[in-house]
């Protein structure tokens, strides 16, 4: 890997596909708080431990 980014409107022109507020914003862990400091590697446990509305209305 080499670091460097192919295509620069990716991840947002994905997350645009899949993620839209009602007003048209792209929503993405926009309420993704860590309990604890750290680093999350693939194949990694992650638990919700609340789930809400979004304020993006």
């Amino acid at each position: 890997m080499s670091g460097e980014q192919p295509d620069p409107r990716e991840p947002l022109q994905t997350l645009g596909k899949l993620h839209r507020s009602p007003k048209g914003g792209i929503i993405f862990g926009q309420n993704a708080i860590p309990n604890n400091a750290g680093t999350i590697a693939i194949g990694d446990a992650v638990e919700v431990v609340e789930v809400g509305v979004s304020n993006l209305t």
